[in-house]
């Protein structure tokens, strides 16, 4: 298809999705795209040129119920801000590119979104941060992934509490620098994917809590000692 003229693009106010893949958008044309089309509940957008800006604020979108972010690229240290505003979000993804960009941390703010039901994050660096207490307010979470974002330390033990609305809880924190050992988890989860990382321990209950887990991948960690008895015939 044709790929409409950016300023052409503001002038469609009552505009309810977008996606754009290659968009080439600078970090000024994103902020008026964020500003202007309040009417948005989907927003998909990659191959964004940031540079050093500061990332767009998404103080206008009421509305959205899925922001999708992907390859974007980012010079320096920053944060994500203004995401208070997306109280109707029910999924957010976002992805990056290279390893200039650093993440002065995970928002406090992703608390707020209570309505949200997938987190994911890929590609992400996080200095020197660890996974915020503030996550296991989630209660509508049905998957939460942080994938390849550096992010060290333990895992909290509050995460039992996470997904505590639903049938079946996902938690995918592969590929980071976590460390400790693996605390008990929610008693609904269905998959955990912690590979990649620095763990050294696991709580055996992560096996028996949950009558719908059906996948645990923890290979590649520094975890020592003997399976629990009677892992071989527990019932998946």
């Amino acid at each position: 298809g044709i790929m409409p003229d950016p300023i052409q693009l503001l002038g469609h106010t009552a505009l309810r999705r977008l996606h754009m893949t290659n968009s080439g958008w600078s970090s000024g044309f994103f902020s008026n795209v964020t500003k202007t089309l309040s009417k948005l509940t989907q927003l998909e957008v990659s191959h964004v040129n940031l540079g050093t800006a500061p990332f767009p604020s998404f103080e206008h979108q009421s509305n959205l119920v899925e922001l999708k972010i992907s390859n974007f690229n980012k010079i320096g240290s920053y944060s994500i801000r203004s995401l208070s505003g997306l109280r109707s979000l029910v999924k957010l993804s976002m992805k990056s590119v290279g390893e200039e960009a650093i993440f002065l941390g995970i928002p406090e703010e992703f608390s707020s979104l209570k309505k949200l039901i997938e987190l994911k994050l890929e590609d992400l660096h996080f200095s020197n941060s660890t996974l915020p207490l503030s996550l296991a307010s989630l209660k509508n979470l049905i998957a939460l992934t942080i994938d390849n974002c550096q992010l060290s330390g333990p895992i909290p033990r509050i995460y039992s509490l996470l997904g505590g609305n639903n049938y079946k809880f996902h938690l995918h924190l592969q590929k980071n620098l976590l460390t400790g050992t693996l605390p008990p988890l929610p008693s609904n989860i269905g998959s955990l994917r912690a590979y990649n990382n620095r763990l050294t321990g696991v709580d055996a209950s992560i096996f028996y809590r949950s009558s719908v887990l059906y996948l645990v991948d923890l290979s590649f960690n520094k975890i020592s000692g003997t399976l629990p008895s009677g892992l071989c015939t527990s019932q998946y």
